[in-house]
């Protein structure tokens, strides 16, 4: 619209300009609006296209792949926790057996170890089942491999006239007495 058409239909200079300022602020406000809902779509647009780049990601996936590698770690989570658990009954019987060979007196561990049937000792939660009683076996047939709480016998020296020799010590020394 234009001036000149307004005054040709009998409008005054005022009332032309007036209504040219009228049309300008609707055609503005138009303009803003038409900028935002471009604006909009061009968001929606670049939203689109990038979830269509997703979803063609996704169909090109190897989903056999990730199943196998998924049950690999699977599976390999369950060996560690099978280690761990192994490593922790492993900690309890090694404690248990410590203390057990302390509160029995052993002499030599190793050879008490070699007379024990691991066989028959488990762990369950935190205890040893089994261990114990093997101990008190062997500590009835084998009695020499712990210390004894019982006095040892005394032995007097030699009377009268004879000396002991140099190696009476020696042996006492061996005997433990």
């Amino acid at each position: 619209m234009k001036t000149e058409e307004l005054l040709n239909l009998g409008l005054t200079r005022e009332q032309a300009d007036s209504i040219l300022a009228i049309n300008g602020r609707d055609i503005e406000r138009t303009k803003s609006v038409n900028q935002q809902e471009r604006l909009e779509l061009e968001r929606v647009l670049n939203e689109l296209a990038d979830t269509k780049q997703e979803l063609e990601n996704y169909r090109s996936m190897d989903y056999e792949g990730l199943k196998n590698e998924l049950n690999s770690w699977k599976e390999k989570a369950g060996q560690a926790e099978l280690a761990a658990k192994k490593m922790t009954e492993k900690s309890i019987l090694c404690d248990e057996k410590e203390k057990l060979y302390l509160q029995n007196g052993v002499k030599n561990t190793e050879v008490l170890d070699a007379l024990i049937n691991w066989e028959e000792v488990s762990v369950e939660g935190d205890s040893v089942i089994g261990l114990d009683g093997q101990i008190s076996q062997v500590k009835e047939q084998y009695g020499y491999l712990f210390h004894s709480d019982s006095d040892l016998p005394q032995f007097s020296a030699a009377m009268g006239d004879i000396k002991e020799s140099d190696g009476t010590s020696a042996v006492r020394e061996a005997m433990g007495i």
